[in-house]
């Protein structure tokens, strides 16, 4: 970790900046969130209590990238996959109608 010129800290070495440590960390935020999800459906608590961890830490490390794309793609990937999961709640028949005002068509 080095320091910029405007004393805050930057993130170089083996990524390519801050903007691809976002990226990586929020690609990671998701599937910790999936996996979190799946670990519950299997009543995993290992499961479970490691896809926190890595999520906590995930999260933590888009916000120390400080980059304002990975925090959007973040947020409305969330968004999307929360959309989606509650999909399942739903019965089928409701499913495809609700599927269909999600997508907007």
């Amino acid at each position: 970790m080095g320091l910029a010129t405007d004393n805050l800290t930057a993130f170089a070495g083996l990524n390519g900046g801050k903007n691809l440590l976002g990226v990586t960390a929020a690609i990671g935020a998701l599937t910790s969130v999936f996996l979190f999800f799946w670990s519950a459906g299997r009543r995993s608590p290992l499961g479970l209590a490691s896809s926190l961890a890595a999520l906590g830490l995930e999260l933590y490390l888009v916000y120390l990238s400080r980059s304002a794309g990975a925090t959007i793609a973040l947020a409305l990937a969330l968004a999307a996959f929360i959309a989606i999961a509650g999909l399942s709640a739903v019965r089928p028949r409701a499913r495809a109608v609700a599927s269909v005002m999600l997508v907007g068509r």
